[in-house]
């Protein structure tokens, strides 16, 4: 198994708890650790989490989708016993997000998170490919890595404040939050 850094990626400012969970590998692919992501959605017991993990990997096999290698079983050690873990893709959280309990604010703004990190994926790596797209060897269904994306994440951080604070829909759901905070600096910074 490869190293783990457990600090959010370099470049990126810790804007939102789901950032500072965050883990990269040594290849640059990101993952979160169900049992980190499980508390910032607002669940008390890994019983009650398992359900929306269960939907999300049923989710991901229903769209053929490879469950063992974005839900990969992770197990923490305890001092009494291994506790069950998933290291979590970027797509596994956002299905997890997707299935959690829709009455729980964290679960909200878990789903705001993802939506917002999904959308900016996308259109940077639309840009990429549409810059690109004059060599030959690129297409519009050429894919582009994880780390690709969070490479111009980091050095694209003012176009991630202007599409978060562009779309007033996404920002309103984290509203009202205990992560509305960093919506409303982003939003302050987008001003400046």
């Amino acid at each position: 198994m490869s190293a783990v850094s457990t600090s959010p990626t370099e470049g990126v400012p810790d804007n939102s708890p789901f950032d500072t969970i965050k883990h990269t590998r040594e290849d640059g692919s990101e993952f979160w650790s169900a049992r980190d992501l499980m508390k910032l959605m607002g669940y008390g017991a890994w019983r009650e989490f398992k359900v929306p993990i269960e939907r999300a990997m049923k989710s991901a096999s229903n769209q053929s989708v490879d469950v063992t290698s974005n839900f990969v079983v992770s197990p923490k050690i305890t001092v009494t016993k291994p506790a069950e873990d998933f290291q979590l893709s970027r797509f596994a959280a956002y299905l997890v997000a997707m299935n959690g309990d829709p009455n729980k604010s964290e679960v909200a703004a878990a789903q705001a998170y993802f939506a917002i990190q999904t959308r900016f994926a996308e259109k940077v790596q639309q840009e990429v490919l549409e810059t690109v797209n004059d060599t030959p060897r690129v297409t519009p269904n050429t894919a582009i890595s994880v780390y690709e994306i969070g490479t111009l994440f980091s050095e694209s951080l003012d176009e991630f404040t202007r599409v978060i604070t562009a779309d007033r829909r996404l920002a309103a759901a984290v509203r009202g939050t205990r992560w509305s905070g960093s919506v409303e600096l982003l939003g302050e910074r987008n001003t400046a």
